[in-house]
């Protein structure tokens, strides 16, 4: 049975969240980390996407992406996954699924919500105890997104680490 599409919303800005399967470590070194960054890299001129914020941990990522239609999102993060899992599994000499499903995306409705969700993307290593400050941690866009948006950035200091609820 094919998969429905997602429905379009009425934003442009998503959280997008992919997860190895069975909560596997499938970014669990430097090497496999690097490639998943690059694969995202890579796409953003064939799909009309913009890779806002990103951050990749062992066994997940999370990213934050502005497009004018899901559809677009939705291909992006096929073709991102897809070749990811490619080398995932050529390298771990491995067959099967890699992530535990698509990707999970939740909506971003208000400018209130966008800080939250940045916040919440760079933070996620230092609540995981990987490192005691987001600016440490290597595999997020944090001192890119820092040198380049330094007024956003300093309204997400100063709106503090909440955590909303669209994100449990």
């Amino acid at each position: 049975m094919p998969r429905r599409p997602r429905k379009e919303i009425e934003t442009k800005y998503y959280h997008i969240m992919t997860q190895g399967i069975r909560q596997e470590y499938i970014f669990n070194n430097d090497k496999f980390k690097k490639k998943y960054i690059h694969e995202l890299k890579k796409y953003l001129e064939k799909y009309n996407v913009m890779l806002i914020c990103y951050c990749i941990m062992d066994n997940h990522s999370h990213l934050l992406i502005r497009s004018e239609k899901m559809e677009e999102i939705s291909e992006y993060m096929r073709c991102v996954n897809t070749t990811y899992a490619g080398y995932y599994n050529k390298i771990n000499n491995r067959k099967g699924y890699v992530f535990r499903n698509r990707f999970n995306s939740q909506p971003i409705f208000s400018e209130k919500q966008m800080y939250t969700c940045i916040n919440y993307i760079y933070n996620n290593p230092v609540k995981a105890g990987i490192c005691d400050i987001r600016d440490k941690y290597l595999y997020s866009n944090y001192s890119e997104f820092v040198k380049n948006n330094k007024i956003m950035a300093k309204e997400i200091e100063e709106n503090g680490d909440e955590y909303n609820e669209v994100w449990s």
